[in-house]
């Protein structure tokens, strides 16, 4: 709630009663008469406070006029009779503009003063007491804060033309560059623009003492050079304030140059701000406000949602000119006469004011993530290729392998297109029936200690093609010694960790024992859930807060799991998803670059083939088969394969061998072999075979 105006200040306490001076009884129906003091004979209002509930919950205050008249016992009221406290307002000028103090003089009569027979009971001078010139609110500003983001343009993003102290702007029609943090230099035409980042070591400066200032040199055919700094996500900042706008400016020309800066809103609403001239003499000029003074912006009616509002402050830079600008200024003030033109800033503190201009580039900075595989334009899809398959389980609740590390949960018997869209994103289109869905990626033992022990964060990069779509990122842990039993076949599907999600909120349930194994969930602290709404825009959300290095018993953890769940996804929608991280850290950023080939070979460790990577295992080929002749008929030998060392043993499946009788394969982590009893006669030893060492699987 808002508190009351502080320059209305209360006339007399609680309840005045006045008495008639002659006779002791109350002042019935008394006058008292409002001055100026010292201009004894000019009128000066008081006002009644009244308070305004929802929704703006402020106090307002309405002029009484100059002369009020007591109750019949003597004491203060309003036109309907109320009991009422008269507030002054000591200033000249009105509350938006009050200007200097100017006090009361007061005069209280028995009667109607006009009328013959009232008696002047007393005079009161100087009113309110103890109110000094330097209490005044001339000079008071609401915060000392600069708005204006690298206001001496102390870092910039462009470097100097080789061998020039200069960058050089090629202007061929309309465009615009990112010159420094916060300041955007937009144009129009043809001809250059250069642009230097002068250090300044003049002491005389002492006005605003700036280290750093910017040169702009706009050639001869260059038109409409606008400086501008866009406030984000800021739609309605300084609606009903006035603001006090300041710049250092040199003309270097020598010329008396108009320099105007513009508040402009995102719903096109503008007011100029600061207008000033430079001076001739090539020295630097202090330039401020509008005509000398702040300028009120009148609510600007900006119903623009913080997502997408701005409020920009452009600059209009002289053309066929060279003009150094520094110390940019502004803040929010008191009234029309309070103009602010610096707060001097370090250097320093102008760099920690960048954040906000650095805090994307930083969580955007790919960190490596220990979901791999899950950069999906990387992930080769070796079982399923990249075509995608239907996912059509017997029987709901059941999940399968539907790329490489990546298993796909269904709550209902339904039929689910998964493949990768554009070398991008994995797509999981809904048919049939509306289900909601989980993805689940299994960690071993050291990723599992690595996680447990250390603050964690994810972010999950993805969209859904109609309407919203909730859903929520999980991690778990357990100390069983096996992880629920998994089947490759589409057609069957079987357990995981997950048994259900929740179709409204995206929540699944997990574990409970049984199928489902025993898990223990890592915390959040006191975040809770790590909720995310997709929309149908490809968007990044991104969680932090993970932290279980204080728990016992997490070094007996064998297995580690990501869930990434969503609520019940509506027939013929479908869900992208281009990367899921997970990292150590507190920023959750995109998983770091790594090639295809990085990636396939560290997926190898869970499951490999002989075909080529695009090539889904069973497809009747030759490419990429194993090729061994042998010496003559009924020949017995061993023959080996080495391949990428699995995380365990894997399951060795031996495709379309054109020999006789043959017993194993017999697999180890590095390589498997077989022993053929009987080869025909003449063949060569042909074949394709998997590798099989994914998580649940084996």
């Amino acid at each position: 709630m808002a508190l009351p105006n502080p320059l209305y200040v209360a006339c007399f306490p609680l309840q005045e009663y006045f008495v008639n001076k002659d006779t002791g009884f109350p002042l019935a129906n008394g006058y008292v008469e409002f001055f100026s003091d010292p201009a004894f004979t000019v009128p000066k209002d008081v006002y009644q406070q009244s308070y305004v509930a929802a929704p703006t919950e402020t106090y307002t205050y309405t002029s009484l006029g100059s002369v009020l008249q007591l109750s019949s016992v003597g004491t203060f009221q309003d036109a309907n009779g109320a009991d009422i406290i008269p507030f002054l307002f000591p200033y000249t000028g009105t509350p938006q503009a009050p200007g200097t103090v100017q006090l009361y003089w007061i005069r209280v009569w028995s009667g109607n003063p006009s009328v013959q027979g009232s008696v002047l009971q007393f005079t009161r001078a100087a009113w309110p007491p103890n109110l000094v010139q330097s209490s005044s609110p001339t000079d008071v500003f609401e915060s000392s804060q600069n708005l204006f983001t690298n206001p001496e343009f102390s870092i910039v993003n462009f470097v100097p033309d080789s061998g020039q102290t200069f960058f050089t702007i090629t202007a061929a029609g309309v465009g615009s560059m990112e010159i420094a943090p916060g300041w955007m230099l937009s144009w129009s035409g043809a001809g250059t623009i250069k642009l230097t980042q002068e250090l300044i070591v003049d002491a005389s400066l002492i006005q605003t003492n700036p280290s750093y200032a910017l040169k702009i040199d706009v050639a001869a055919g260059v038109t409409n050079v606008k400086l501008t700094q866009r406030l984000y996500q800021s739609p309605r900042v300084f609606d009903e304030r006035y603001l006090s706008v300041a710049a250092f400016v040199k003309s270097n020309s020598g010329t008396a140059d108009t320099i105007k800066i513009n508040y402009v809103s995102s719903n096109a609403v503008s007011y100029e701000v600061l207008n000033g001239v430079t001076s001739t003499n090539q020295q630097f000029k202090l330039l401020a406000g509008f005509g000398g003074a702040p300028v009120f912006i009148t609510q600007t009616g900006n119903t623009d949602s913080p997502l997408t509002g701005y409020v920009d402050f452009t600059l209009e830079v002289p053309l066929a000119r060279i003009t150094t600008f520094t110390s940019f200024f502004g803040v929010t003030v008191q009234n029309a006469s309070s103009l602010v033109t610096n707060v001097q800033q370090t250097n320093a503190q102008q760099t920690n004011a960048t954040f906000w201009y650095y805090k994307d580039q930083l969580a955007y900075k790919p960190i490596p993530s220990y979901t791999l595989g899950w950069d999906f334009a990387m992930n080769p899809f070796q079982a399923q290729g990249v075509a995608g398959f239907l996912y059509n389980p017997t029987s709901p609740g059941k999940s399968v392998y539907v790329a490489d590390q990546t298993l796909l949960f269904q709550s209902t018997v339904n039929t689910t297109t998964v493949s990768q869209v554009d070398n991008r994103a994995i797509k999981l289109a809904v048919a049939t029936n509306a289900s909601s869905l989980a993805l689940i990626q299994y960690l071993g033992p050291r990723e599992a200690q690595e996680l447990l022990n250390n603050p964690v964060c994810s972010q999950i990069r993805a969209k859904v093609s109609t309407e919203t779509l909730r859903g929520q990122i999980h991690l778990y842990y357990t100390v069983d010694a096996t992880l629920p039993v998994m089947a490759a076949n589409p057609a069957t599907g079987g357990y995981t960790l997950v048994s259900a999600v929740d179709n409204t909120t995206g929540a699944p349930t997990v574990g409970g024992g049984g199928n489902y194994g025993t898990w223990v969930e890592v915390t959040r602290d006191t975040l809770g859930a790590a909720n995310f709404t997709l929309t149908t825009t490809m968007s990044n959300n991104s969680f932090a807060g993970w932290n279980e290095s204080a728990v016992a018993g997490i070094n007996n953890a064998k297995f580690f799991a990501i869930v990434v769940s969503f609520a019940q996804v509506p027939v013929s929608s479908n869900i992208e998803i281009e990367h899921i991280s997970l990292q150590k850290g507190y920023i959750a950023t995109a998983p770091a670059a790594m090639s295809f080939g990085e990636t396939l070979t560290g997926l190898q460790q869970y499951y490999e083939k002989s075909y080529n990577w695009d090539v889904v295992p069973g497809t009747a080929t030759t490419v990429g088969q194993i090729t061994q002749a042998h010496a003559s008929n009924g020949t017995e030998f061993t023959t080996s394969v080495n391949y990428v060392s699995k995380r365990a043993n894997p399951t060795v499946t031996i495709i379309n061998p054109t020999l006789g009788v043959f017993s194993g394969p017999v697999s180890s982590m590095n390589q498997f072999y077989w022993e053929v009893v009987a080869a025909i006669s003449g063949t060569a030893i042909q074949y394709q075979y998997t590798a099989d060492a994914r998580y649940g699987i084996v």
